[in-house]
This record gives structure tokens, sequence and C-alpha cells, in this order.
């Protein structure tokens, strides 16, 4: 195997090359973990050697790139895009345009549901991304209900993102069939959206999440991922200048990718629950474009702007919000 190992100086003006060799290995003796950058260095190979002969130590090779000055707000991810198995709706915002064309990284930032049913493949993924947080957007007793796998050397925050108005309770999926069949979905859906961007302590989690130095990778969930998580994703979003039309690209990227949640829900239904519950079900499982537009729509007319919503509501200066976008975005 031909490999060489990069570091990137802080002042990004130059790299270093340690060394290029070749040597027998075995696959489960050296692994490879590349970083995306904008450079004409596309994929850093960080392959540490800890003796003349296998295996090689990544941990190693991470200590020697950080002691010689690679930036610690460089997230090192794996050479191919990581997709989770065992996770419903798990997909990553790392590519999307944001401020000034700039792409946001690629492995740095995901939604998801839910993380109890994360296998221990799906968890050794994660273990290997730097600086992990995860925000997960559940009520308290959602959370203890089904608690999250534990993510080796990451953080995780359990930050209730429900609007306080019981009449619009998010946790659809602990909804009793006879509620759902009585349901207006698109004016409960309406409702809750116009709420959960105000006055929500998980949005100023968020915030802090996004603009904490140690943090390269952010993981956002809630039960199902699309409401509470898809707001929390919208903020982020805005944060990191991109369009609105950006934003509900990826928003409505949930449809389809919920059935598997439906269905085990569905089964626990009795069998005499009539197709106008299940329908109303389906549908709240869904996301709708008119949805995230009614929560946009309502922060233009309580404020002039998106950036005194922000800034007001949640304390994101235009200097802060710089920072985040100089962290989370390519260079």
């Amino acid at each position: 195997m031909m490999a060489k190992i990069f570091a990137r100086k802080f002042n990004k003006s130059s790299y270093f090359c340690l060394e290029s060799w070749r040597k027998p290995c075995r696959v489960s003796d050296v692994k490879i973990l590349t970083l995306e950058s904008s450079t004409p260095i596309q994929a850093m190979m960080l392959i540490s050697f800890c003796s003349d002969k296998p295996p090689y130590d990544v941990t190693l090779a991470l200590t020697l790139l950080l002691s010689i000055g690679c930036g610690l707000g460089e997230n090192v991810f794996m050479s191919q895009h990581i997709i989770l198995e065992s996770i419903a709706n798990f997909r990553q915002l790392g590519g999307l345009i944001a401020a000034n064309g700039r792409k946001i990284r690629a492995n740095c930032l995901f939604r998801c549901s839910a993380l109890d049913r994360l296998n221990e493949p799906d968890t050794q993924q994660l273990a290997q991304l730097a600086g992990v947080t995860i925000l997960d957007y559940r009520d308290i007793h959602e959370a203890q209900a089904k608690p999250d796998r534990i993510v080796a050397g990451g953080d995780y925050l359990n930050v209730p993102a429900n609007p306080p108005d019981l009449a619009v309770d998010v946790k659809v999926v602990e909804f009793l069939p006879q509620a759902i069949e009585a349901l207006d979905v698109d004016r409960f859906m309406t409702q809750l959206y116009q709420q959960l961007p105000f006055n929500n302590p998980a949005w100023h989690q968020l915030i802090a999440t996004l603009s904490h130095p140690e943090t390269n990778t952010v993981i956002q969930h809630c039960a199902v991922g699309k409401d509470r998580t898809g707001i929390g994703c919208a903020i982020t979003l805005l944060v990191l200048g991109c369009e609105e039309s950006v934003i509900i690209d990826d928003y409505l990227a949930t449809n389809g990718r919920l059935e598997s949640i439906g269905q085990q829900a569905l089964a626990q239904w009795p069998v005499a629950v009539s197709e106008k519950a299940q329908a109303n079900f389906r549908q709240l499982l869904s996301v709708d474009k008119a949805w995230l537009v009614a929560a946009f729509t309502e922060i233009k007319q309580r404020y002039v702007s998106i950036d005194q919503w922000l800034e007001q509501e949640y304390g994101v200066t235009a200097q802060q919000r710089q920072t985040i976008q100089d962290k989370w975005l390519e260079a």
C-alpha cells in the first residue's frame, strides 16, 4: 500500500509530507481515514506507524498529526460517507451549499431518528468521528423509555424541544388511534411548526454546541427525526447561510425514510382501527413543504428578518454567525 501522511498547519498555507512508503499489510491491520477539503489536496490519508510492522495504530496517527499542528476544527472521517443501516432517517448536511457558495463540510453534521436501535457496526462507525455531540430533542420520558446507545468518546445532551402548548404535542408516535382519527393533520402540524422556532431552550443549546471549539461532529435527533429535528436542522442551515430552498429540499428528504417506524407502530394498533386513522398516522409520519414554510412565515411576521430573529431569540450575533460558518463550511 502506498500512502502519505499530511498535516495541515493552522495558517492553512502549507502542508507537511511526513513520509511516503510501500509496506505490505492486511486490511484488518490498517484503517484509512480521509478528510475532504476544498484545497488541491482533496483527501488526506492518515495512517499511523507505531513500529516497523503491522498493525498500525490510528490513534497514534491522529495524536501525531494534532501534535504538529493539524487543525482541531478539522473533522476526521472515513473515506466513504457514513451510512447507518440500523437507524431510520439518518443522513448528513454535508455538501449542501451555504454562505457565499461554500459547502458544508462532509461527515460533520448529521440528523436522524432516535439512536436506541443503533447496532454495534453502526456504533463503531460513529465512534471513529472526532468531537461528537449528540443533541436529543425528545422529552425526558421519551429518552428514558428508549435511551440512545452510547457512542464512545461522544457527549450526549437531552434538550427537549417540544413546545409548551400541549395542544400541539409533537410526540405523534405516542398518539392513540382514536385521537389520530379525529385529527386535522395539516392544521395540527401548521400550528406546531409556528411554535417550534420561538422561546425554545433546545435551540440555545444547539447554537452553543455549534459554537463550541471542541465540537467537530453534531448529531441532531428526536423520535423519528422530522419535526423537532427538522426545525433544529433548519436553524443550523439558516445560521450557515443556506437558502430557504436548500433547507426545504433537505427537510423533504425525510419522506420515504420512515416506513419501518410506521410499520412498527401500526403493528401495535388494534386490528379494527379505521382506514382514516391509519391514513392520518402515515401523514403524521411524513413532512410537507407547507409546514416548514409556515415556520419561516411566522418568523418573518414576528421579526424584520431571519438575522434579527436569530439574534433576539438565540443571541446569534453577526460575528458569532461568521465564526460558526468558518467552523462548519469548507474554506
